[in-house]
């Protein structure tokens, strides 16, 4: 309705991107970023069944499920002591050629270090999703300027859970700056975006 599309509209422009879109909750934001890559038109780039996603060893649930439930695998990393956060040192050894993706969270609002994690994405030519529902309002310094974290990576997720900075009760967005994710992440928000037969069990009731 319109107030939603107004919400989406602000929050888009507090975040510094173009193209967000509402669902119900942050776990659905991050089912429905993680689908987005698996999209057929992405061609060689899209995650496929088997397929490798580097995440952290110690997180929320909802933030490697998306993973499992699609058949694709997650490669777990050590966290590093007092941020809690991914060891960032250790990407090279989790990486192989099935790699597609790194899907992290930012955790108790403190970010991850994006540096490293958005070098290596680049080297590799892989997907970054960034799980911002603990640390939304959380900035950090990169490519010489400070962003605001959930912007940086290819798509990023924010939760409105009453426990969170900011809350609808219930609630969650997906976010990104990239038009083409934008088309199928609206696609699987609205119409659970039709995939071939043996991957149509997977629809994504939002």
């Amino acid at each position: 309705g319109p107030w939603a599309h107004k919400f989406e509209t602000r929050f888009a422009k507090w975040l510094g991107v173009k193209h967000c879109s509402l669902v119900n909750s942050g776990s659905s934001a991050n089912l429905v970023a993680f689908m987005t890559l698996t999209a057929h038109e992405l061609g060689e780039r899209r995650i496929k069944r088997g397929d490798e996603v580097i995440s952290v060893a110690a997180g929320f649930p909802t933030t490697v499920a998306p993973i499992i439930q699609y058949g694709a695998v997650p490669v777990f990393v050590d966290m590093n002591i007092p941020e809690y956060n991914i060891d960032s040192t250790k990407l090279e050894e989790a990486y192989s050629p099935k790699t597609k993706a790194v899907m992290l969270a930012h955790s108790l609002g403190n970010p991850f270090n994006l540096q490293v994690v958005v070098d290596f994405c680049r080297k590799h030519n892989l997907w970054l999703v960034e799980d911002n529902c603990d640390a939304l309002g959380s900035e950090y310094f990169i490519d010489g300027e400070w962003k605001k974290t959930g912007t940086i990576g290819d798509i990023g997720t924010s939760s409105f859970y009453p426990p969170h900075h900011m809350t609808m009760e219930e609630g969650g967005a997906v976010y990104t700056n990239n038009p083409e994710l934008y088309k199928y992440i609206m696609m699987i928000r609205n119409y659970k975006y039709k995939r071939s037969e043996r991957e149509r069990h997977i629809c994504v009731n939002i």
